[in-house]
């Protein structure tokens, strides 16, 4: 980005809209003083706090988590405990360190840490990410209630509809502001796209019409006047004329669709799932068809991931069995894939040292196309990309 100048008012909530790469997070960081800017100039009033919730922030793992809260903020432990309390953090999460909480637990830790500082302006990058259910609509009235101004990127479009009340967008390095929320905003831009759209129409019309006539009596004597005078005006309609950018490109997910015999793809049977002695879920039995599309829902800790990767073998059930369809080749997307990744490491490098052995380069550059890396793209290192690159490994 270039040349982006705004401003964040008290009370302002902001959407922050724009494609993986076009420089959110870049932005944010900015913004909190984590990356240098090439120019320009950002302030800060004097009365400004800055609440920060970062995506990949790795919390402490030698303390507890009330510890970390008392550590960090200089508030009461019982008015720790009562923030804490809303985001469902209860004492026994509290006495237990960081590392030992699920992704989802992780998150509220880092929200409520933020709120433990009393900041008036939130910096906000994905903080929805990992958040089950329950806890994503508490955080969604705890902001929309919130008397301070944020500035927050999420790929939930009804989170962001639900919390903010002004939207920027980050696309073709520029940055574009729209004075209401997200779903107002993307129809705005529509309806601005056929605006021009309809506009060129009407001047390419208009156009066509006094050229033809410049065209049959340019050279007549009793017309050359009126004609100098059309080709003048001729010129005022091009330079009205917008250019209209052709949208940009879109991943294009190409999901296999093998030949599918009815049938049973998976039963599990009084299985049990969980670490060493600690059982988060016993008793589970169940059967799904092939072709049928499930969803797991439960709070953060009960062991949604668990169970998945009970089911995908990278983690054995503690007891019972889980029972594969002999024909069923399983693709498995990781929450914390990130640990795959190899710092420097270029995205071509990546996706070859991961994909399956029988995986042609021919193949390994379409797919690595059909997710928009192109040309020089696949030359990047990875610690500078978002989570798109690791999606379609599966």
């Amino acid at each position: 980005m270039e040349d982006i100048s705004f401003g964040i008012s008290e009370g302002q909530k902001i959407a922050l809209l724009g494609r993986d790469g076009a420089g959110k997070s870049t932005l944010l960081k900015i913004l909190t003083g984590e990356e240098e800017r090439d120019g320009g100039e950002i302030e800060l009033l004097p009365w400004t706090k800055l609440g920060v919730v970062r995506q990949h922030e790795v919390l402490p793992g030698d303390v507890t988590v009330q510890a970390f809260f008392e550590a960090g903020s200089e508030k009461a432990p019982w008015e720790i405990k009562k923030l804490a309390a809303r985001f469902g953090l209860l004492h026994e999460h509290l006495m237990k360190r960081s590392t030992e909480l699920s992704g989802g637990y992780q998150m509220r830790v880092k929200i409520v840490m933020m709120f433990l500082q009393d900041p008036t302006l939130l910096i906000l990058d994905e903080p929805v990410n990992y958040l089950d259910l329950q806890t994503l609509l508490l955080l969604e009235k705890f902001l929309a209630e919130y008397r301070g101004s944020f500035i927050l990127t999420a790929h939930d479009r009804e989170f962001l509809q639900n919390t903010c009340n002004y939207t920027y967008e980050v696309e073709r390095g520029a940055l574009v502001e729209y004075d209401g929320g997200v779903e107002e905003y993307l129809e705005w831009k529509e309806e601005q796209k056929e605006f021009q759209r309809k506009t060129n129409k009407r001047l390419a019309r208009e156009i066509a019409h006094h050229q033809e006539f410049v065209d049959r009596f340019r050279y007549k004597a009793s017309l050359a006047s009126r004609a100098q005078n059309k080709i003048k005006h001729i010129a005022k309609l091009r330079h009205q004329l917008t250019s209209i950018r052709k949208d940009l490109a879109e991943a294009r997910i190409v999901i296999p669709a093998p030949h599918m015999t009815s049938g049973t793809a998976v039963r599990a049977l009084k299985a049990s799932i969980g670490y060493g002695d600690t059982v988060l879920a016993s008793d589970i039995s169940f059967e799904i068809k092939r072709g049928d599309k499930v969803v797991i829902a439960g709070e953060n800790g009960k062991g949604k991931t668990t169970l998945l990767k009970a089911l995908a073998g990278k983690h054995a059930a503690l007891s019972g069995t889980v029972k594969w369809w002999h024909h069923a080749k399983i693709g498995y997307y990781d929450q914390k894939t990130d640990a795959t990744l190899v710092p420097h490491e270029t995205v071509l490098a990546y996706l070859t040292r991961l994909a399956p052995e029988n995986t042609s380069g021919e193949r390994l550059l379409m797919m690595a196309g059909n997710f928009l890396f192109k040309n020089d793209d696949l030359e990047k290192p990875t610690s500078v990309l978002g989570s798109f690159l690791r999606l379609f490994l599966v």
